[in-house]
C-alpha cells in the first residue's frame, strides 16, 4: 500500500502597520485661493478667474485636474496653458473650464486662469467656483473647493 503524504507551505508576510500607512500615496491637493477682476476693455469688459492650488502631504499629486465653474451668462475667451472650455458648452451661455496640469510635488504652488465675457447686465451673480482633484488619493478633500467673486 502507497501512502500519500502533501505538504502545504503557507508563507505570512508581517508588516507593521505604521510602514503599511507610510507607503500608500497621498496627495492634498488644495485650492488657496479663487481670485475674480473685472477687465475693462473697448467691447465693454471681461471677468478673470485666477485659481491658485498646492500640494501639501507626502506626495506627488497625480496628473491634477481643475473644474471652474463659470457664473450664469458668461462664455469663455480664453485661458492659461492646459485650460479648455466645456467642448459640450463652449458657445453656451453657463459653462465652464476644464485645467488638466502636469503632477504636482509636494510643496508645489500652481495658478491656472480664464478670462469670460461679462454676464448680461441684468444677472448680478459674478461668482465663480473651483474644484479641484488628483488620482492619487487625498486624506483632506474638504479644502478641494472654493468661490470667489469680484
Amino acid at each position: 500500500m502507497k501512502k500519500r503524504i502533501g505538504m502545504i507551505f503557507v508563507a505570512v508576510l508581517c508588516i507593521p502597520s505604521s510602514a503599511w500607512s507610510q507607503e500608500r500615496w497621498q496627495a492634498d491637493l488644495q485650492i488657496r485661493s479663487v481670485r475674480v477682476t473685472q477687465i475693462r476693455d473697448k467691447t465693454g469688459g471681461k471677468l478673470s478667474c485666477e485659481v491658485t492650488l498646492y500640494n501639501e502631504n507626502d506626495d506627488d499629486a497625480q496628473r491634477p485636474t481643475v473644474r471652474i465653474l463659470f457664473p450664469v451668462g458668461v462664455r469663455f475667451v480664453s485661458s492659461t496653458t492646459g485650460c479648455t472650455p466645456n467642448p459640450a458648452a463652449a458657445d453656451a451661455t453657463h459653462a465652464f473650464g476644464m485645467c488638466n496640469l502636469a503632477n504636482m510635488a509636494v510643496g508645489e504652488t500652481r495658478t491656472v486662469e480664464v478670462t469670460t465675457t461679462l454676464p448680461p447686465s441684468f444677472i448680478t451673480n459674478k461668482t465663480f467656483g473651483a474644484f479641484a482633484w488628483s488620482l492619487s488619493p487625498d486624506p483632506n478633500p474638504a479644502n478641494n473647493y472654493k468661490e470667489g467673486a469680484p
